[in-house]
């Protein structure tokens, strides 16, 4: 079994928080922690978050494009690593915890940055990186509160989604190659495959949550599933297509590409 805990220092000039993450005991990156993934993403069963992420508070900017998949089960939280970065520092692409563990370090970063803002400082994430124009006042820092207040609805949304893609895979997931076609027709095929629930999720433009607007799309997550998996078994694309076209958003329905296509590899479906 894994094990998770925190490290927090004050930075030389005294102005913020370095938190670090000791997997296993030792911290893997000197990379800026996102910790609002971890408080609040890692309290739900289902969750996708970033690990690490920019001083500007943007993960692409520090070479992480992927999040890390968390999911509960049997008194244990999972992380399922695709970022090819996360992966070479953590070593491994599949990390169990004891969830009991896992809480209890999470409870105890949350106190510990909780009593440097008491004293004035706060998480390096949540400091400004950006340099205040003459004559303004520098960006005061977020408050964990004020964290917790967009951070925890947006992630029950991502856990919803979750959920619903859950649903849509069923016990048996089919995992299906996924990529992208330009406008002169060129596929890029994705490293990893996804399940037909996910795949069916970004055909409806969900992006990666499931907000309360989203209804009507999220109702037809098992019916484009069903779409994906069809065409996967007998890889007849015309047919995927037909049946696909009147449920897409029309931002897709105008991409002028197939979305169901072959390779010499097989069934490949494009999800942009």
């Amino acid at each position: 079994m894994d094990t998770l805990s925190f490290r927090c220092t004050p930075d030389a000039k005294g102005t913020a928080v370095l938190v670090e993450a000791l997997i296993n005991g030792a911290s893997p990156t000197q990379n800026v922690l996102d910790i609002g993934g971890v408080l609040f993403g890692g309290a739900l069963d289902t969750c996708a978050y970033d690990l690490y992420t920019c001083s500007c508070g943007h993960a692409g900017c520090a070479g992480f494009h992927e999040p890390l998949r968390q999911r509960r089960a049997g008194g244990t939280v999972e992380w399922l690593v695709e970022d090819e970065k996360l992966v070479r520092l953590l070593g491994t692409t599949r990390l169990v915890f004891d969830a009991a563990q896992f809480d209890a370090a999470r409870a105890a970063l949350k106190a510990e940055l909780e009593a440097f803002e008491q004293q004035g400082l706060s998480a390096e994430c949540l400091v400004s990186s950006f340099a205040p124009e003459e004559g303004e006042e520098p960006e005061a820092p977020m408050t964990l509160q004020d964290l917790a207040g967009y951070q925890i609805p947006y992630f029950q949304e991502v856990a919803a989604l979750n959920a619903a893609i859950a649903a849509a895979d069923g016990d048996a997931p089919v995992l299906v190659r996924q990529g992208y076609s330009d406008t002169a027709g060129n596929i890029t095929v994705f490293q990893h495959p996804e399940t037909a629930g996910a795949i069916a999720a970004q055909l409806l433009a969900l992006g990666g949550r499931l907000s309360a607007q989203d209804a009507a799309e999220a109702a037809n997550i098992p019916v484009v599933a069903d779409i994906v998996r069809a065409f996967v078994a007998t890889g007849d694309a015309k047919a995927a297509e037909q049946a696909y076209a009147p449920l897409r958003p029309d931002v897709l329905a105008t991409a002028g590409t197939a979305t169901f296509q072959h390779d010499a590899q097989g069934p490949l479906v494009c999800v942009w």
